[in-house]
């Protein structure tokens, strides 16, 4: 059985980042798992997850797109996809 994680995101709150982000509920939902558990993650296995994340997410953006941001600019990243920022690593 899968244990919940105190959220950041109330389930309205949730919904409303689905409409406004524009990703499936699955996605969004693992968007803020990450997220939650960031803190606790160690920084490596962190950042993989974060990229694949963020690749799924922008499908279109160059493939190495992610590869050079910090820890914290890939968390910021993630942030921005749930808030419906759809551009890419710049």
């Amino acid at each position: 059985m899968r244990q919940t994680v105190e959220r950041f995101w109330t389930v309205g709150a949730l919904s409303t980042l689905v409409s406004q982000s524009g990703l499936s509920p699955d996605m969004v939902e693992l968007i803020d798992d990450l997220l939650q558990r960031w803190p606790a993650l160690d920084g490596g296995p962190r950042a993989a997850l974060a990229r694949t994340i963020l690749t799924r997410v922008y499908p279109t953006a160059p493939a190495d797109a992610w590869r050079n941001m910090n820890d914290g600019e890939l968390q910021r990243r993630l942030q921005a996809a749930l808030l419906g920022s759809q551009r890419p690593a710049a």
